[in-house]
């Protein structure tokens, strides 16, 4: 959205101060609200100190497709600059996200996507490479109503399952609070190349729970460092092909980049959970 964080949060405070609601009835009446990301600052570590006294999860692996090198050395980096700094980590082993994806997957797809196939054809262009199994499939029908709201029952269930996690993280934490933040892959991958891009999950997790998230750069793969892993064992043939696409020189000096996921409605402390973070990584030495 922006190319830096003191940007975010003045276009943020900026559309809040405009009273959107008041405009837009889907949109929620909740103004800025400077006191949560005060919370956040007021636990961050200082400058030159190791202070830090906000809890993480971190998340290397959803049990369906692993990262790629870049991107496994990326997490370490920012694991290390957090607990330099004083602050807590914790691993994230969360309800599998893949079930609730696919669920939300089909919510999406409920109507078999006609109004998207209206579209395509009007525009006389071909589908993007990841959309084509799906155009071709013209024999997909839209689900019942019974169908539908059963996936949305399905998805609240998930919801309830992950929120019971998120709070049980309390009894790991030293400070006996659950995680401020959780910090995951955007993608298995560093940017990739253009239609090869066909896992969704460790973003879309973000859309099935309704949380908030905000992603923030953190390296650039390297081939020098980024090597293929000769110890890689398949989990299943997602990852697999997933695995093959990466190539050390291919990839080198793509960016690489994480995301930072708070609960719903916590858009002012998830901007101060990335303040937090890309502060400890410019004060990391390992970064350099």
């Amino acid at each position: 959205m922006t190319v830096d964080l003191p940007s975010l949060e003045m276009a943020t405070r900026v559309i809040l101060d405009t009273s959107p609601w008041k405009h837009d009835f889907d949109v929620l009446e909740i103004p800025w609200r400077d006191d949560q990301i005060q919370a956040v600052r007021n636990r961050t570590c200082r400058r030159g100190e190791s202070d830090g006294k906000l809890t993480f999860g971190v998340m290397s692996c959803d049990e369906v497709v692993q990262p790629h090198p870049p991107v496994k050395r990326a997490i370490k980096l920012v694991t290390q600059a957090l607990l330099e700094r004083g602050y807590e980590v914790i691993e994230w082993r969360p309800p599998l996200h893949r079930p609730a994806v696919d669920i939300l997957f089909k919510i999406f797809g409920s109507t078999a996507g006609m109004t998207v196939r209206d579209a395509i054809d009007a525009s006389g262009e071909p589908p993007l490479p990841q959309l084509l199994s799906w155009y071709k499939d013209i024999k997909a029908e839209p689900l019942s109503c019974s169908e539908f709201w059963d996936l949305c029952q399905r998805r609240d269930e998930y919801r309830k399952e992950y929120n019971d996690y998120w709070m049980s993280s309390q009894a790991n934490s030293v400070f006996n609070r659950p995680v401020d933040g959780v910090i995951v892959p955007v993608a298995p991958t560093a940017a990739i190349e253009e239609g090869f891009f066909s896992y969704y999950a460790y973003s879309s997790i973000v859309n099935v729970l309704d949380y908030t998230a905000g992603s923030f750069p953190v390296t650039f793969a390297d081939r020098s460092i980024d090597f293929d892993m000769p110890d890689y064992e398949p989990i299943n043939l997602t990852d697999r092909a997933i695995w093959r696409t990466y190539k050390k020189d291919l990839f080198d000096g793509a960016p690489v980049g994480l995301q930072v996921m708070g609960r719903r409605l916590q858009e002012e402390k998830v901007i101060g959970l990335m303040e937090t973070i890309s502060a400890a990584l410019e004060d990391y030495a390992g970064s350099r």
